[in-house]
């Protein structure tokens, strides 16, 4: 393979340790094992965050140990607070830096993007294999979309053998989330998401992603249904609703939930109006009943 600088293959967010130079990765010998990864969502008087703690097992199949850059990609926003990394219990010295990705969305012009990512030097013994650890904190502000990307193991030598990740946070964090996934996988653990993978080439597919909001569910629906409400801020407050689980780090409604959703259904269906025959929802000629035949 051509020499390529290892951030332009990644997707965006990008998260995972990674080689920082590809020179010819049918000779890497390092293999990512497996990952532990534990996302825990907070919230305190400077907002939603997300706590990052990783554990990277990794093989050197070589005769001889391995001294290379490694890094870990953040994205294009630096919202990333006390990044710290280690070696079999050895703390690395880290350096955060930038590089341009030029982009062309459809439609528009090319543009050329910050990527911050963290580089250090790390050694891989020979024959051994090594734990690698990584925690951060995420500030979650502006962009609403966060998570933690798998896909960005690939680089390193055959397939990996397990992935878990683990999606947990306050009941006060939790409001905030929109939704999460991918829902192929995940399941309910003592009241977190949990996401195992095994024996897999990373993919997108398989990546973690967490959309949230700036306010709580409560504080949305609230805004939506007081006053004189439009029919279409009814039906918005409806779809909030529907996906309520989320807001409880769920898969699914729970009974309380149920009852919310069929109380504001109800009110939407209250106000259908029959018309010679007709029965349509406010502004949209919906029809719920067809007309009885002549």
């Amino acid at each position: 393979m051509r020499r390529s600088s290892w951030l332009r293959e990644m997707p965006l967010p990008g998260h995972g340790v990674g080689p920082k130079v590809l020179e010819d990765l049918e000779g890497l010998e390092i293999e990512m094992v497996s990952e532990q990864v534990d996302l825990q969502l907070k919230v305190d008087e400077n907002g939603l965050q997300l706590g990052v703690d990783v554990t990277f097992s990794f093989r050197n199949h070589a005769q001889q140990d391995v001294t290379m850059e490694v890094c870990y990609p953040i994205g294009p926003r630096n919202n990333v607070q006390g990044f710290e990394c280690e070696t079999e219990g050895e703390v690395h010295t880290t350096s955060i830096r930038t590089e341009q990705l030029n982009i062309s969305p459809k439609g528009s012009f090319a543009v050329n993007v910050p990527i911050y990512f963290y580089d250090w030097t790390a050694t891989f013994p020979a024959g051994q294999v090594a734990m690698h650890k990584v925690r951060y904190t995420l500030r979650l502000a502006g962009a609403q979309r966060t998570g933690y990307t798998v896909s960005t193991g690939g680089p390193w030598k055959g397939r990996i053998s397990k992935s878990v990740i683990t999606l947990s946070g306050s009941p006060e964090a939790w409001a905030y989330v929109r939704g999460f996934g991918p829902l192929g996988g995940a399941a309910e653990r003592g009241g977190r998401i949990v996401w195992r993978y095994s024996d897999y080439d990373p993919t997108p597919d398989h990546d973690i992603w967490i959309n949230y909001t700036t306010i709580t569910l409560q504080q949305q629906v609230q805004s939506l249904t007081k006053g004189d409400i439009k029919w279409a801020e009814q039906c918005i407050a409806c779809n909030l609703l529907a996906a309520a689980h989320y807001t409880t780090g769920r898969l699914s409604l729970d009974a309380q939930q149920h009852r919310d959703l069929r109380q504001a259904l109800a009110r939407l269906v209250s106000q259908a109006e029959e018309k010679d025959g007709t029965w349509s929802l406010p502004a949209t000629e919906r029809r719920l009943v067809a007309p009885a035949p002549e």
